[in-house]
């Protein structure tokens, strides 16, 4: 089930753990933020790191750390929170 953007009410969202998405990024705002913005442009890197890393994963089952916040990223403009 996607959530909202609570910035636009797009649908079009992914949920992420912040320390993956400021490795990926190299932006640290995802751990010492609670929302913000980020660049559109980066939301489609980040996007395309996913799809190459979920098809490296496929069969491996992860567990999740309590150390990782879910971060909510909304594809259209840019928005993050966390969850």
């Amino acid at each position: 089930m996607k959530l909202k953007c609570p910035s636009c009410g797009s649908c079009h969202t992914v949920i992420k753990d912040a320390d993956e998405l400021e490795t990926m990024t190299g932006n640290s705002a995802f751990t010492r933020l609670s929302s913000g913005f980020v660049d559109p442009g980066t939301v489609a890197t980040v996007l395309e790191f996913l799809v190459r890393i979920i098809t490296l994963l496929i069969g491996y089952a992860e567990t999740a750390k309590k150390s990782h916040s879910p971060v909510l990223v909304c594809c259209d403009c840019g928005y993050f929170s966390r969850l």
